[in-house]
């Protein structure tokens, strides 16, 4: 994630979705007392999209923050 929020403040967004292609598979999943920490992929990847322009990407990713809502 790391490389993400690298990317991202670099202003590259390919980037960053790039480096969240390995997060993807445990971003939903519950691992540990760290429930807020679960969806932060999910948050790097809207803001990548967005800053791509890329609206309706950015639309599905911030929905699977609203549909998991009761985490934080």
């Amino acid at each position: 994630m790391i490389r993400a929020v690298v990317g991202l403040q670099r202003g590259d967004a390919g980037k960053t979705v790039e480096a969240l292609v390995p997060a993807a598979p445990y971003e939903l999943g519950l691992f540990s007392n760290v429930i807020s920490f679960a969806l932060y992929p999910v948050y790097l990847r809207v803001e990548a999209y967005l800053a791509a322009r890329q609206g309706a990407a950015a639309v599905v990713e911030f929905q699977k923050i609203l549909d998991h809502s009761a985490w934080w």
